[in-house]
């Protein structure tokens, strides 16, 4: 999103906040590296680690997915009617 003066923008920043956001293997990313400003996007969880098994059930229900090394295939995505990013 572009940061603007816009009124749109402000708004569109506003409904960011019923966002829920999940970080799969959050354990696989150095420590200096500050996860506050996702987190303060929207209700957010962080795992360490995810085993393939388990990705449908930890996402279950959340708009954002975030994984650094943790597989989201067409199993996941077809299972998560509510997943909207992957990244």
């Amino acid at each position: 999103m572009i940061w603007s003066k816009n009124s749109n923008f402000v708004r569109k920043r506003q409904n960011m906040k019923h966002i829920k956001i999940v970080f799969l293997d959050a354990g696989t990313i150095s420590n200096d590296v500050s996860l506050e400003p996702i987190s303060s996007l929207g209700e957010f969880t962080a795992y360490s680690s995810t085993a393939p098994d388990k990705v449908i059930e930890r996402a279950a229900g959340y708009d954002v997915v975030i994984s650094n090394k943790v597989y989201v295939g067409r199993e996941a995505m077809d299972a998560l009617p509510d997943l909207k990013l992957i990244c």
